[in-house]
């Protein structure tokens, strides 16, 4: 244990076919709600006080592979195998948005530091940008299925994004 760390905590979730396995997981900014993304293709939702389950999201037909909190805590992204990015307001359980353009895998979703834009990876090469006030798509980077972008993330607390691609794992300012 690292002095001036908690303890760590034991999360109970059985893997059965219905719950499936945990391939994701994200705090929410104030670290009340943990967001658990299965292989089933459900989001599940536990408060972080007792770890008890607050919600599940279901609208995923395949694995969820990435989570992302908005700065707020106010919505929650999933990307998932089934091609689709799902915008989810947290605290009604509701799904806002459905993204279906990609054609592969989304790898990894992930808000701006500032709430201003989601940006979502795909295996098919793409990395689409979309603005957050109107959930409009704004950019279409496109590295083509030879060279998908492995890893994305903003700068810091700017909307300057940064990707890797490519087979010796270039890092660009996009």
């Amino acid at each position: 244990n690292i002095s001036g760390l908690p303890s760590p905590v034991s999360l109970e979730f059985n893997v059965t076919e219905t719950n499936g396995s945990i391939i994701a997981l994200e705090y929410s900014p104030d670290g009340s709600v943990l967001a658990v993304g299965t292989s089933n293709g459900t989001v599940r939702l536990y408060e972080t006080g007792s770890y008890t389950l607050i919600g599940t999201l279901s609208d995923h037909t395949q694995t969820i592979r990435s989570l992302s909190f908005d700065p707020s805590g106010t919505w929650l992204a999933s990307g998932a195998a089934d091609d689709r990015v799902v915008v989810w307001d947290v605290a009604n359980q509701t799904e806002l948005l459905n993204y279906t353009g990609a054609s592969n895998d989304i790898v990894r979703v992930r808000f701006s530091p500032n709430g201003t834009y989601l940006a979502a990876a795909s295996t098919d090469g793409h990395l689409r940008v979309y603005r957050t006030d109107t959930w409009l798509q704004t950019d279409d980077i496109n590295e083509s299925s030879v060279n998908p972008f492995y890893a994305f993330d903003w700068g810091g607390r700017s909307d300057s994004l940064y990707g890797v691609s490519g087979p010796a794992g270039q890092a660009t300012n996009l």
